[in-house]
C-alpha cells in the first residue's frame, strides 16, 4: 500500500451530483481506482491546505500547478510532506514543467524530444456511469473555441453549425461556446448516453470528453486539420472528415455503439493508475 496526496479543488466531502470540471473528474476518478487497488489516497484542496505525510503528491489543479512554479514557500510545503515523488497530472505536453516536478503524468503520449520526466499513464471512463441510453438518433457537439488557435479553425465550426442544421438530427450541446457557461457533469454523462455520435471540436482525439463518449458508445467525429495523429492513434474509432458533405455523410450512417463502446473498454482507470503508480517508482 502506498499512501497518495492528490491535489485538486475537492476533499474529502464532496458530491458528484455537483462536478463541473475537469478537475473535479480526474480527482474522483484517480481516486476511486486507487482506493479500488487498496492505497490510501488525502484529498488535499488546492487553495492553501496543508498537506499531510504521504509517499507520493499528484498535482491535478491549474492553481496548485501554478503555485508550485511561483510560490517558493508553497513547493517546499508540498516536497516537506511528500517521502517520495512529487507529480503533476498534465492533458498535454506543454513543455517547462520538468523543472518544478519530479514526474509529469500525460494523458497523450510525449513527444519524444520531451524530458524523461514527461510519462503517458492515459484516460478511461467508468462504464458503470458512462453507457449507452440511446433511443432517437443524436449528435453530441462540443463548444466551439471561436477565435482560439488565432481563429485558424473558426471556419471548421461554422462548417459543423452548417452540417447540423442540414442533418436533421437531434443536436445536443450543453455549453455553447468554450470557457463561456459550465455544465454539471450528470448533465454531460446524461447527453453522453444518449447520443450515438461525438462531434469535436478540439485538436487531438484524446481529451476526456471523447473518451467519455465513446464509452457510451458515441463515434467520435473530428475534422482532419484537428486529428492529431501522436495522440491516441490505436485508440478510438473516430470518423475524419475534410467537406461538409462528408460530414454530413458521416452523420447519416447507422450507429455502431456496440463496437465502438467495446474499444472504450480496453482502456480502464485501473490500468491508467497502474501506470501512475509505475512511474511513481
Amino acid at each position: 500500500m502506498v499512501i497518495i496526496n492528490l491535489i485538486s479543488n475537492l476533499d474529502e466531502i464532496f458530491d458528484v451530483e455537483k462536478f463541473y470540471s475537469y478537475n473535479h473528474v480526474i480527482a474522483y476518478s484517480l481516486r476511486r481506482a486507487l482506493l479500488s487497488l487498496g492505497h490510501e489516497i488525502n484529498m488535499v484542496r488546492d487553495h492553501g491546505d496543508e498537506a499531510p505525510q504521504a509517499d507520493h503528491t499528484i498535482v491535478i489543479s491549474a492553481v496548485a500547478m501554478a503555485k508550485v512554479r511561483d510560490n517558493p514557500e508553497y513547493k517546499a510545503m508540498l516536497r516537506e510532506a511528500t517521502q517520495g515523488i512529487l507529480a503533476l497530472w498534465l492533458d498535454a505536453s506543454f513543455s517547462g514543467w520538468d523543472q518544478h516536478f519530479d514526474r509529469i503524468l500525460n494523458v497523450v503520449p510525449p513527444y519524444k524530444d520531451s524530458s524523461d520526466k514527461y510519462r503517458w499513464v492515459g484516460y478511461a471512463a467508468y462504464p458503470d456511469l458512462f453507457y449507452p441510453d440511446q433511443e432517437e438518433k443524436t449528435v453530441f457537439v462540443d463548444s466551439y473555441p471561436w477565435k482560439w488557435y488565432g481563429g485558424a479553425h473558426d471556419w471548421i465550426y461554422r462548417c459543423i453549425q452548417e452540417a447540423l442544421a442540414e442533418s436533421g438530427l437531434r443536436i445536443l450541446q450543453p455549453i455553447k461556446a468554450y470557457n463561456q457557461g459550465r455544465a454539471m457533469w450528470p448533465e454531460m454523462i446524461e447527453a453522453f448516453r444518449a447520443s450515438h455520435f461525438h462531434v469535436t471540436t478540439q485538436i487531438g482525439n484524446f481529451g476526456l470528453t471523447n473518451i467519455e463518449a465513446i464509452t457510451c458508445g458515441a463515434r467520435l467525429v473530428l475534422h482532419e486539420d484537428l486529428n492529431e495523429r501522436r495522440s491516441w492513434p490505436f485508440l478510438m474509432p473516430h470518423a475524419l472528415w475534410e467537406t461538409k458533405e462528408e460530414l454530413l455523410e458521416i452523420l447519416a450512417r447507422e450507429p455502431d455503439v456496440d463496437y465502438v463502446r467495446s474499444q472504450a473498454l480496453e482502456h480502464t482507470w485501473d490500468k491508467v493508475v497502474r501506470r501512475v503508480l509505475e512511474n511513481l517508482k
